[in-house]
């Protein structure tokens, strides 16, 4: 059995197929096809298509333009075309990989490229009685389908047409059929091939890799393209696009038959292919008895020749060569350990002697002997002897090296003096010494301001991975300000650890005066806003301190000051939790401290800091917590008041909310923009002021 897989007539067919699959993306992008998970929806001016489960029809008169299903490919097992269609594109059903059965109706006249390429499940095909071209690659690579009825009125089969179909074993040609492309039909199990009387052309492989053993070639015939046949084989294959071919037995290939001189017999003479000569009386197969022209030796082929009694062709055929007939191989020189021998044969039919090298035995050596054993620090020797030849080969023994103990301290090292460690060779007893280096150290600085002192106290060498403890000590009247560690402060602690000390550090304190605190007392904290008609919004995250002021009074030593701490105030609520807690109103807040003067720290602590705030709504003339068209009409109806210059009896804060366009005078516009808010929040959920229409 044999394998041929033609891979390279597949690299130019997977291009294509690439580009297809790249195609078809684009086209789904582009056309105005329904959204992909419709059932149905229009796919030309008069077409349309529906799903029903698994199964997808088009229906309608015309054209259908547009491949809205294409990503239905993994769902889709049946097609149904119906009567009144007439056209489809290219890549209508490409790559459905689950598709098993199309039918299309008689009024479908044409089909573009790929029509169902790569539809690897399809085994049931009902094409329509009108179509007169199978274009390229239409049912490329349908590997399953295993027969197909062509329509009488088909006169064109394009290039790739059936391409891998290699389950398709019925095949015939229809009447009308003018031509047939290269690799129509490339890669199918066809047992027998009819082709019709009128076809004029076959392109290049278009029924290489099939089954079939011999093929009639009309008259008609003009054109057949490079390796149009081929040889005979006995299953086909596709795998991923792979065609591959199997034959038992001795490669076989296709015989044509036709009339004696004709087309079909100079084809297959220059193609390598058999030849019978075939009429309308019936078959022959030529024979006759074979002369040699020229015989054959042990090297070189001959030839023999014959002539058909009944047609007249000439047939020609090599007589391989015979091959030599040797002899047994006759020891002309024996090997040796180190030399190699010859050996003779001799042909029995032309005489000729042939010599070849026997390889030289090697050496028999011996086991090693250890002639000088190895010391920790000499090298041994060890001799070994071949039982053929006697030579003797030496090989030296390294030297095994001290077997040391571990290393013994004899001698601690400080931060001066280097220690000492020893180790001696349990073998021989040698010792040897080795240095253990100073204790590595790093050095600590301290240095202190006037008014106290540390300990220690000016710079301290610590052992590498050390710690060391600086304690500080302020003189009466002073007290420590700060510790800096390496120019980095720790704070006023009272000492410092350093730990596995690794690097030099320095430490630097500062004392100072105990400072006497007077006697001060807050008095009282007040709480104004700096815009009376000020508001927020329910929406608002936060209050703005910006619209406060807040002044605590003082009292030190009989005098009183006033000093501003709103920027040290914060609100206990947000607008928004107002809002969530009491609704539209005004209401007070409570302020806390977060300064460090601990005397105004012990007011807030004793007394409530509050202030009255107002929540309202941008455009809530009515002060009920929304914005309807009621606040557009109360908006308008100010503004008729003030150009009638009649009092509108709206609150300051009313006037605020309705001013939209802030320009401190109430118009139509606001209202305008009121109701705008007000349609919009109906329509869309939602409204933004900054973002009316």
């Amino acid at each position: 059995m044999s394998m041929f897989q033609p891979s390279h007539l597949l690299q130019p067919l997977r291009r294509r197929f690439t580009a297809v699959t790249i195609a078809i993306g684009c086209t789904l992008a582009a056309l105005p096809c329904t959204p992909i998970y419709a059932e149905e929806g229009s796919c030309g001016d008069n077409t349309k298509w529906s799903v029903n489960g698994t199964t997808l029809t088009l229906s309608g008169s015309g054209a259908v333009e547009y491949i809205c299903w294409a990503l239905r490919n993994e769902e889709i097992t049946t097609v149904i075309i119906e009567d009144g269609v007439t056209s489809l594109p290219s890549n209508s059903f490409s790559n459905f990989k689950v598709l098993e059965s199309l039918t299309m109706a008689d009024s479908v006249i044409s089909i573009g490229s790929s029509f169902c390429q790569s539809c690897v499940a399809l085994t049931d095909l009902t094409l329509s009685d009108q179509l007169t071209v199978i274009p390229s690659g239409a049912f490329t690579g349908c590997k399953l389908l295993p027969a197909v009825e062509l329509p009488d009125s088909i006169t064109t089969i394009e290039n790739n047409a059936f391409y891998g179909c290699v389950k398709l074993k019925a095949l015939s040609m229809p009447d009308a059929l003018v031509s047939v492309g290269s690799h129509a039909f490339f890669g199918n199990s066809v047992e027998e091939l009819n082709l019709n009387q009128g076809l004029q052309s076959i392109g290049d492989n278009a029924f290489n890799y099939s089954c079939f053993e011999s093929v009639i070639v009309p008259d008609s015939i003009t054109a057949i393209g490079s390796s149009a046949f081929g040889q005979v084989y006995s299953k086909m294959t596709n795998k991923d696009g792979e065609i591959t071919g199997t034959y038992y037995g001795d490669p076989v290939m296709v015989t044509l038959k036709g009339s004696a001189g004709g087309y079909a017999q100079q084809y297959a003479n220059v193609n390598g292919l058999n030849f019978e000569v075939y009429d309308s009386s019936g078959e022959h197969t030529c024979s006759g008895n074979w002369i040699v022209d020229t015989a054959a030796t042990c090297e070189t082929d001959g030839s023999r020749h014959y002539v058909c009694s009944t047609c007249g062709q000439t047939y020609y055929e090599t007589i391989a060569a015979t091959g030599h007939s040797w002899s047994e191989w006759t020891v002309t020189q024996t090997a040796t350990c180190t030399a190699d021998g010859v050996q003779t044969r001799t042909c029995a039919n032309c005489g000729e002697q042939e010599t070849n090298a026997i390889p030289a035995t090697g050496h028999n050596w011996s086991e090693w002997t250890v002639t000088q054993v190895a010391t920790c620090t000499a090298d041994g020797m060890q001799t070994r002897t071949c039982a053929n030849c006697g030579t003797q080969e030496t090989n030296p023994i390294s030297a095994v090296g001290h077997n040391w103990s571990n290393w013994v301290t004899i001698q601690d090292p400080t931060v001066n003096t280097e220690g000492q460690q020893q180790r001696t060779c349990y073998t021989c007893g040698a010792v040897e010494y080795q240095s253990i280096p100073v204790l590595g150290s790093h050095a600590i600085r301290v240095n202190v301001s006037e008014g106290g002192t540390a300990n220690p106290l000016g710079e301290t060498l610590v052992e590498v991975n050390g710690n060391l403890t600086v304690t500080f000590s302020p003189y009466d009247g002073y007290q420590i300000a700060d510790v800096l560690i390496d120019n980095v402060s720790v704070g006023a602690v009272p000492s410092y650890t350093f730990y596995n000390v690794i690097a030099s550090h320095s430490v630097s304190v500062t004392f100072m005066p105990i400072q006497v605190i007077p006697n001060e007392s807050c008095s009282s904290i007040t709480v104004a806003l700096k815009d009376p008609a000020a508001y927020w919004q329910p929406t608002d995250a936060a209050f703005s301190m910006d619209a406060f002021t807040i002044i605590a009074t003082m009292l030190a030593d009989g005098q009183s000051t006033q000093i501003d701490i709103t920027n040290d105030c914060v609100p206990n609520m947000t607008p928004a939790q107002l809002y969530q807690q009491n609704g539209i109103n005004t209401y007070p807040i409570n302020f806390r401290y977060t300064g460090n003067n601990t005397t105004i720290q012990d007011y807030f602590n004793a007394n409530a800091v509050t202030a009255s705030v107002q929540i309202a709504c941008k455009g809530d003339a009515d002060l009920n917590g929304s914005v309807t068209a009621d606040d557009a009409t109360i908006a308008l109806a100010a503004y008729i008041n003030t150009m009638l210059d009649v009092d509108h009896g709206l609150s300051d804060l009313q006037i605020h909310l309705i001013d939209i366009t802030k320009d401190g005078i109430i118009e139509a516009d606001d209202a305008t923009m009121i109701l705008k808010y007000y349609v919009m929040t109906l329509t869309s959920g939602s409204a933004d002021w900054d973002n009316l229409p």
